[in-house]
């Protein structure tokens, strides 16, 4: 049997009325080359039965599976067990693929050559919202190569992407799992790849990113002045940041001396003592930061609290 081309992987938790936007912009793709591979994160709705009704019409093939609920993180080790082609993307079970979106992966995947590009991890394209404007301000060129690293600091592309990455790769990365509701950003993971591969950035949208539907999406970003909500999970982050990131320090100082305040502001939310933050940084530079900021990171947790006594 051929290696498929694509593995679209969408994890989900009781999204049986969102699910259906994802399915049809499947079934659009003038391209059916992929899988769609579904991770069930404990769903009661209806979702098996909408997922194996579309299976027995589908001219792509579609594999689900069922796991007791452990986040979306547990979701994607789970998944990338299961995916058979030789990239991946990640499509969340609330947005869409643009109907060309397939086919512009195929097209930059001949254009680049990536396929035999070891030290390139896959491609990255931009996303549009649900009316079809523009997520984030785009990239400085049309066409680019550098690692994410480099582009989230040096080049200041923080916006949403669409990501698609060589399976081989993406199966070595381990998601933190943290339980419900509590949610580790995927970016901890990501982090690693973002300094050792480069990725090819391609100036055009794919995917559509449902936004401002009044849908809580699974990995929504809880509101930074609530420090006691996810700390743990933003805690890993901003560690994460400091341990493997330190060498862009000076494309953005402000953004660092941020990331080291957050990393004991969170730490104190979720116990960590003092000299555990510190032995749990691995960069001399990182360590220093840290300490610099840690009065300040400490004040900020003590605003948290009061924060939270008045809410």
């Amino acid at each position: 049997m051929n290696e498929l081309p694509l593995s679209i992987l969408t994890p989900t938790y009781n999204r049986a009325h969102t699910l259906p936007r994802v399915w049809r912009s499947l079934n659009a793709q003038a391209s059916k080359a992929f899988e769609w591979v579904i991770v069930d994160d404990g769903s009661t709705d209806q979702t098996r039965e909408l997922v194996e009704g579309w299976a027995a019409e589908s001219i792509f093939p579609i594999r689900y599976t069922w796991k007791p609920n452990g986040g979306k993180n547990s979701a994607l080790n789970v998944g990338k067990e299961l995916i058979s082609g030789r990239y991946v993307f990640v499509l969340d079970s609330d947005d869409a693929l643009l109907d060309d979106a397939v086919q512009l992966i195929d097209e930059y995947r001949q254009k680049t050559n990536i396929d035999s590009l070891p030290n390139v991890s896959g491609l990255a394209f931009l996303c549009v919202d649900e009316n079809g404007d523009r997520v984030g301000p785009g990239l400085p060129m049309d066409f680019m190569r550098c690692c994410g690293a480099e582009l989230h600091y040096r080049y200041r592309v923080r916006s949403e992407l669409a990501g698609i990455t060589k399976s081989e790769i993406y199966r070595s990365f381990h998601f933190p799992e943290l339980p419900p509701p509590e949610h580790c950003p995927e970016s901890v993971a990501y982090s690693a790849l973002w300094n050792k591969f480069d990725a090819f950035y391609i100036n055009k949208p794919i995917r559509r990113y449902f936004i401002h539907d009044g849908e809580q999406r699974l990995s929504t970003k809880q509101g930074e002045k609530k420090g006691s909500i996810a700390s743990r999970g933003k805690y890993f982050h901003r560690r994460s940041v400091l341990n493997n990131d330190m060498k862009w320090f000076w494309c953005d100082p402000k953004l660092f001396l941020k990331c080291a305040t957050d990393t004991s502001r969170f730490g104190f939310h979720i116990d960590r003592s003092v000299t555990a933050q510190y032995e749990e940084l691995t960069k001399l530079s990182a360590k220093l930061l840290w300490v610099a900021s840690l009065l300040r990171g400490y004040r900020k947790y003590r605003r948290d609290l009061r924060e939270k006594q008045l809410a």
